[in-house]
């Protein structure tokens, strides 16, 4: 082909080209149609006016850019990233956001092949404009997500610090129960009488995510099962009901029958999950199942008394002493049955009650007796505690 025969199929595919986006960027009905499938298509769209979203003059501006075949400017990104703060302001869904993008290209591009149906250069041209179409497209989709993440970011921390005033007003007793029932129908959960505080840690496999979700309390849900917040380190709250489910972390429970018993409930939930963590205790905890390990955390005095009674004479003798001490673990840990103890340690029933007789002699005390029975496992469940802290600080180094 001559260099005339090239200029001249140049100039007219320019001709067609200034054509071409002359009459797509200048038709009203493109814009009718392309507002009539985003009406029908795009539910979070069907309460605004067009002229208060600005849709048609941010793409006319595109469509004049693209007729100047020019890509995006960094000046054009920022306003389409500011249009996605705006839509994110204004409730629009962000799926719904980069679906308009889509029906504005794809209704350009079904009038631009019919426009030139018959021109030798409809496939070049096409090709162009589909080129600039998705530069321009691309763009407006990752600028206008962009902005909109950044609004929605501010949005959820907002929604999140107001949400954790009301967590902790709640469980520390500063707010009426009255206002406590309005600022929960504000958050999408409903009024109920009864409540469950709450207590759990976060740890480097399960977040506040993961809880909010297991405890159905995610801001997300229509109506949320209450509402959880990070109080003094850990994930503390209240829900309307408990679930059923294994829990992925332990969390403390306690039940209040009124909203204004919530302070209270929450601190009986913050003992049991002091509990369950110092004691290893996985899923839903609360004081019943809890018992006496409370006391046997917090009556330190008490607890290192009875370890320097009933523990300490035993372990100075040596490896023997360790033996008779795990023996009478295992028999206070099966009900003071004797038979059971010996065959889980496989042993004959006589050796285990020669074990519980030597410990008996050089305790100076009777496991046949209520008192001795209690004093040993107390002291016994104080020791260990004291060796799983240990270890656990040693971990910790």
């Amino acid at each position: 082909m001559s260099t005339t025969q090239e200029a001249v199929d140049q100039a007219e595919a320019d001709r067609i080209w200034e054509q071409l986006t002359d009459s797509l960027f200048n038709d009203r009905g493109l814009v009718d149609k392309f507002w009539q499938r985003v009406i029908a298509e795009l539910p979070s769209y069907r309460r605004f006016d067009p002229a208060t979203l600005e849709v048609v003059q941010t793409r006319a501006a595109a469509g004049r850019a693209i007729r100047d075949k020019r890509l995006p400017s960094d000046a054009e990104r920022e306003h389409w990233k500011l249009a996605g703060e705006t839509r994110a302001r204004q409730g629009v869904d962000p799926t719904d956001m980069m679906q308009v993008l889509r029906i504005y290209q794809d209704e350009l591009l079904r009038r631009a092949r019919r426009f030139i149906s018959d021109s030798p250069h409809r496939e070049a041209v096409l090709f162009e404009l589909m080129e600039l179409m998705t530069a321009w497209t691309s763009m407006g989709m990752v600028a206008s997500l962009e902005g909109y993440r950044k609004v929605e970011h501010e949005i959820h921390r907002e929604i999140g610090v107001q949400e954790s005033g009301v967590v902790r007003r709640a469980l520390f007793g500063a707010i009426h129960p009255a206002e406590l029932r309005i600022e929960l129908d504000a958050f999408g959960v409903a009024e109920q009488p009864d409540m469950f505080a709450i207590r759990a840690r976060q740890t480097e496999k399960v977040g506040l995510v993961d809880i909010e979700r297991y405890l159905q309390t995610s801001a997300g849900l229509v109506r949320r099962n209450g509402l959880v917040s990070i109080v003094d380190g850990d994930v503390c709250g209240f829900v309307l009901k408990l679930p059923t489910t294994p829990s992925p972390v332990p969390i403390g429970v306690a039940h209040s029958s009124t909203l204004p018993g919530l302070q209270q409930a929450f601190q009986s939930a913050t003992r049991a999950h002091s509990t369950a963590m110092a004691f290893g205790w996985d899923g839903l905890v609360d004081l019943r199942r809890c018992s006496l390990y409370p006391a046997v955390m917090t009556e330190a005095e008490i607890g290192d008394s009875l370890i320097e009674r009933y523990v300490a004479p035993i372990l100075a003798l040596g490896e023997n002493g360790s033996v008779i001490l795990e023996t009478v673990t295992r028999y206070l840990e099966n009900d003071a049955r004797l038979q059971i103890t010996a065959n889980e340690l496989f042993l004959h029933a006589n050796t285990v009650r020669y074990r519980l007789t030597r410990f008996e002699e050089e305790t100076d005390s009777s496991l046949r007796t209520t008192m001795g029975l209690m004093e040993a496992w107390w002291a016994i469940t104080r020791h260990r505690l004291k060796c799983r802290q240990g270890e656990a600080q040693d971990s910790e180094i």
